[in-house]
């Protein structure tokens, strides 16, 4: 979310202020191939199925809730409004699909039981009995010591293809002004080799220009952005050798996440650092000490340094201040390994 100001107020509140201060999300979602051949996925014979997540209780649309396909690498995520779009070959028309978010039970629907429109899920908070915590082996540095030595042993080492579908949009109040889709291969390489790379499949754009101003801004963004993320792969981004000394970890609790116990520990930039970094959680596994998922935000006490990290090109006349920030990144198990 930004704000944004220039010589022409009344101008840009009623345009593309409005729009970028609505909101501007970018999302990747991975689907895992391991193997070092892309698989030939290409086919019309779809069927497609739309949902929203919600509370059964209170009837509150759920954000970024995951839903996956039995008997595939199919999964997709429900948006700010709880909705999700997933596209599933009529070959599998006979699965089920297994809706997943923090703190609530899972459920599992078949996929022959959508109908026309779109299905309300109403998702149960769980309150499933907690074993005891022992402090001393929750200590958030132990723990988190034990992240590292187990990176070699919980995630991959080979290289892999990974057919990732990418959505970039913009939106003004709740209607999209911009909406860029693509698919993509990333090739994800072996430990301790050179970066991961994207080869563009497919892609389209469709731009309502009667809800764009003529600003134009360019922002941080893109496929390569969101590969960045992994918090694993990227050492540079979180687990480097001078963690302890950028932020102040705290124990939170325990959770149980897809029936495994699940420490999480709060994270925050310590106040002598400068430079914008991160706050947040991290969920990690309590038997193989992996990082299961982690939700974050920048720092933007700093926001002259904020804005340099967000904003890549401007009008010299606008003043482009980043508002709000989140990311979501999930790790999913296969074969015994962690995969982003």
């Amino acid at each position: 979310k930004y704000n944004i100001m220039g010589s022409n107020k009344n101008k840009l509140s009623h345009g593309l202020g409005a729009l970028i201060a609505s909101c501007m999300y970018i999302v990747v979602f991975l689907l895992i191939q391991p193997s070092l051949v892309a698989q030939d996925q290409e086919s019309t014979d779809f069927n497609e199925y739309k949902g929203v997540v919600v509370d059964g209780k209170t009837k509150k649309a759920l954000e970024y809730a995951s839903i996956s396909v039995s008997n595939s690498n199919i999964s997709t995520i429900s948006n700010l409004e709880g909705v999700f779009l997933i596209k599933v070959p009529v070959a599998l028309k006979n699965e089920k699909v297994t809706i997943t978010y923090l703190g609530y039970k899972n459920k599992t629907i078949p996929l022959s039981s959508f109908e026309n429109g779109v299905m309300k899920i109403n998702m149960d908070e769980s309150f499933e009995k907690l074993p005891d915590v022992n402090l001393v082996e929750a200590d958030p540095i132990s723990v988190l010591r034990k992240v590292i030595s187990n990176k070699k042993l919980n995630s991959y080492s080979e290289p892999i293809i990974v057919k990732a579908f990418y959505r970039e949009s913009i939106k003004k109040r709740r209607t999209y002004a911009s909406l860029s889709e693509a698919v993509v291969d990333v090739y994800k390489q072996q430990r301790g080799s050179q970066g991961d790379y994207v080869v563009l499949n497919k892609s389209r754009k469709s731009t309502d220009y009667k809800k764009i101003d003529t600003l134009v801004i360019k922002l941080q963004g893109g496929p390569y952005n969101n590969l960045s993320m992994d918090m694993i792969r990227n050492q540079e981004l979180f687990f480097s050798p001078d963690m302890f000394e950028v932020y102040k970890f705290t124990f939170d609790k325990m959770i149980n996440m897809d029936n495994r116990n699940v420490y999480v520990i709060d994270f925050v930039q310590r106040p002598s650092i400068v430079e914008p970094f991160y706050a947040g959680k991290l969920y990690i596994d309590a038997k193989s000490f992996a990082l299961v998922k982690t939700v974050f935000s920048l720092n933007l006490r700093n926001l002259d340094k904020a804005k340099k990290f967000f904003v890549k090109k401007k009008p010299q006349n606008a003043d482009v201040t980043p508002l709000d920030t989140k990311y979501i990144v999930d790790y999913k198990q296969i074969n015994g390994k962690w995969h982003y």
